[in-house]
Parts: C-alpha cells; sequence; structure tokens
C-alpha cells in the first residue's frame, strides 16, 4: 500500500507542477499589467513594492530593471503585492465561476475517477518496472 501511495503523490505532483507554474505566470503578467495602468510603469521600483520583495542574489533591487524584479517574483511575493494595491477585483472576473467545481470533494472524485482509469494503471506499472 505504501509503495502505491508514493507512485500516486509522485503523479499528482507532476501534473501539479506546471499548473502552479501557469497560475504564476499568469498573476505575474496580471500584476504588473494592472499596476503599469493603475500605478505607472515603474510601479515595482517603488518604496511601497520593493518592501515585500526580497532580495535575491548580489544586485540590489533599485539597480534591476523593473522586467528582472518582476521576474524574479515567487509566487508568495506576487500573492502579497496582489493584496497589497487590492486589485484583485481587476485580475479577475469570479460573476460566472463555479466555485462548487473545486470543492475538494469534487477533487477527489475526480481524481478516483483518473486513478482508476487505464492509462494511470499503465503509467503504474510502467513506474514499478522500470524501479525493479
Amino acid at each position: 500500500m505504501e509503495i502505491q501511495s508514493y507512485y500516486e503523490n509522485r503523479l499528482l505532483t507532476l501534473r501539479a507542477g506546471h499548473k502552479i507554474a501557469e497560475i504564476e505566470i499568469y498573476l505575474r503578467n496580471m500584476l504588473d499589467f494592472c499596476l503599469n495602468k493603475l500605478e505607472g510603469k515603474d510601479w515595482i521600483k517603488t518604496p511601497r513594492s520593493l518592501a515585500l520583495i526580497k532580495e535575491k542574489g548580489k544586485i540590489p533591487l533599485q539597480d534591476k530593471t523593473p522586467s528582472q524584479i518582476l521576474s524574479s517574483l515567487m509566487l508568495g511575493e506576487l500573492v502579497s503585492l496582489i493584496n497589497l494595491y487590492k486589485i484583485e477585483h481587476y485580475m479577475f472576473d469570479l460573476r460566472d465561476m463555479d466555485f462548487k467545481k473545486y470543492h475538494w470533494s469534487a477533487s477527489l472524485k475526480s481524481m478516483a475517477k483518473r486513478l482508476s482509469s487505464p492509462m494511470f494503471q499503465k503509467s503504474r506499472l510502467f513506474l514499478i518496472s522500470s524501479e525493479i
């Protein structure tokens, strides 16, 4: 049972990882688009923004271009900036969103269906046989 849980976790990680990266790119682009319109081109270099951004590397943030700073933002920093500037309603139109589709119980049903699919069973067998 442990090995099955391990492979199910690995599969979930593989499927979720690229989706999280896509969300991060979307948030970064929308954040920059909205704040360029609302605050101006150098919004990211203001003390208000820089207070939430951590230094990465040896080059100080003030010496980097806005694009360099933006591309180095981590997901938590993106979320903090979105919350700081209160621009959620500019970035997302949630009026037609069906939140019931994203409830954990719906996710479990969907995952159970995928885990019992022939494609998953074949990939699981391949993973097990390649380790032996």
